[in-house]
């Protein structure tokens, strides 16, 4: 959701895009004119009630894992949509990130390998006119030697951008530092970004850790946060996670407490005022995660919690393809569930 009332989903029953503006109740369709992989959500994202940008299908002789793909815009909730350039490498695992009308990245994805799944290639395309050119700014066929390059180790996730030049990818690792690389050049190198260790964590032991980071989200261009989740053996058993603050852009992350071991959805309306949850119970600051207070449980298991002021928050889920929806409008204390009325 964009607003208390107005938010995007997509129907895994149809495949399409669709749009509310009465917080849920209604659903219209609004879908490009492109097919859809039924593998899936395409790579999707929202900007506002109004705009949004979408990825489609990939064309060439494999149309699931690689090729050439265009890009769709709407800036009036999906009625009418321009179709832009080719994004040079698209595959199903795409992830889009857009900074504003003209800056967006594409991540397409490869297939892991290597011994659990623990290689995951990587090809970022960015376009600097809105998505009229594409241009490939880091290819997935470099190797671990090359300067500046992202490594093929470890399962990604983002980019993440906060300025035109300065963005983030992340990663779950079995080993070695916590994968935290920034660029500073619009995505065509990048460097490990070291972080401190979290309450709890060693030193020695965050330097080569089994630990999952999210992409950072900002508020603001200087204020931001993400979380990592640090296991404490290599079956991932236990962990112990941290909400990592920053202040001045992300050249500085300092890490505080979290009030579960595990975070599975978090969400951050201000520097001071956020939402996390776990398997069972959703969790409240206002004061930059120094202190936290148990608000609710969580009411629909294993979904994603999303609130976009201080009173109004979303949790969504999906279960053999039926999705949930329920919302709150005092800040998590309680929920109701979403009863979708139609969809035209």
């Amino acid at each position: 959701m964009t607003s208390a009332t107005t938010g995007w989903a997509y129907d895994m029953s149809a495949y399409l895009i669709v749009r509310t503006i009465d917080g849920g109740h209604h659903w219209r369709r609004a879908t490009p004119p492109t097919e859809f992989a039924a593998t899936g959500p395409p790579p999707v994202a929202f900007q506002d009630d109004l705009r949004a940008w979408l990825v489609g299908s990939p064309t060439g002789s494999d149309l699931l894992t690689s090729g050439p793909a265009p890009i769709y815009r709407t800036a009036d909730g999906g009625r009418t949509w321009l179709q832009g350039g080719m994004i040079p490498v698209v595959s199903t695992l795409s992830e889009i990130d857009v900074l504003d009308d003209q800056h967006a990245w594409v991540a397409a994805l490869g297939d892991c390998t290597g011994s659990l799944c623990s290689d995951e290639p990587i090809t970022i395309s960015q376009t600097l006119d809105g998505g009229a050119h594409w241009s490939v700014v880091m290819d997935r066929q470099l190797d671990r030697a090359t300067a500046g390059a992202l490594p093929l180790s470890c399962l990604k996730s983002g980019p993440a951008f906060v300025t035109a030049s300065t963005g983030w990818v992340t990663a779950e690792c079995h080993s070695g530092a916590p994968f935290f690389y920034v660029t500073r050049d619009g995505g065509t190198t990048w460097s490990l970004q070291g972080l401190p260790a979290p309450s709890g964590v060693t030193a020695s032991r965050f330097r080569n850790c089994y630990c999952d980071l999210y992409p950072p989200t900002f508020q603001s261009g200087h204020d931001g946060r993400f979380v990592a989740i640090v296991f404490n053996d290599a079956a991932g058993t236990t962990s112990t996670s941290a909400v990592y603050f920053t202040s001045d852009g992300g050249a500085i992350w300092t890490p505080h407490s979290s009030p579960t071991s595990y975070v599975v959805s978090p969400s951050f309306i201000s520097a001071t005022d956020g939402w996390v949850a776990d398997l069972t119970a959703i969790y409240a600051t206002h004061d930059g995660a120094r202190n936290w207070t148990q608000v609710s449980k969580v009411p629909v298991t294993g979904g994603t919690i999303q609130f976009v002021d201080l009173d109004h928050g979303f949790a969504s889920g999906l279960d053999q393809k039926e999705s949930f929806l329920f919302a709150t409008d005092d800040g998590g204390r309680s929920w109701a569930k979403v009863e979708p009325l139609a969809t035209s």
